[in-house]
């Protein structure tokens, strides 16, 4: 395992192992081992303190705020495994928090797929405010946003995600906030 290394642009551990010729396919049972090892511990409050910010967003949040907007981290990251370690995350990398205008939405419980959870919160949102930004790095989420949510304005964060569709050219598209 010492050989496995994670890419930047990799989603997951799959690709890694593969790579090592451990895949699924190959050596099923060290797999699923490995595989629920690295969910237990990627899916936990413990492991957020590794997070990061994109260059730029602390910065381009920070002037959001000033202008009065309000702010909304929404994540498909679930509130028991990883709530606190996403609040110390924000806090650590310095975006803004703990103010009337903002708000930290995680979904209540991991069963919930991360689309649905957040179609079904864009589309509250739609009815509450007459203009709304989404900054989103998984196609999957904005493909199926845009479908029912018209009002909403995308801007594609050009990162990591699961790689199962492709953002429409017509969003806007960004790999930091610089």
């Amino acid at each position: 395992l010492s050989s496995v290394k994670v890419l930047k642009n990799e989603f997951g551990i799959d690709e890694a192992l593969a790579r090592v010729d451990l895949s699924a396919h190959t050596h099923p049972e060290f797999y699923k081992e490995v595989h629920t090892y690295w969910e237990f511990y990627f899916f936990h409050n413990d492991f957020m303190k590794f997070d990061t910010s994109f260059p730029g967003a602390v910065e381009y949040v920070r002037k959001v705020d000033e202008l009065g907007a309000k702010i909304i981290y929404l994540t498909g990251r679930d509130e028991p495994r990883m709530m606190s370690g996403t609040l110390q995350s924000l806090k650590t990398c310095g975006f803004p928090l703990e103010k009337e205008n903002i708000e930290v939405c995680l979904k209540p419980h991991s069963q919930i797929s991360d689309h649905n959870f957040k179609l079904d919160f864009m589309k509250d949102l739609e009815t509450k405010f007459n203009e709304i930004w989404l900054f989103e790095n998984e196609p999957v989420n904005i493909n199926l946003i845009e479908k029912h949510c018209p009002k909403i304005n995308f801007v594609f964060i050009d990162s990591n995600h699961s790689g199962r569709e492709k953002v429409g050219l017509h969003h806007f598209s960004i790999k930091d906030f610089k």
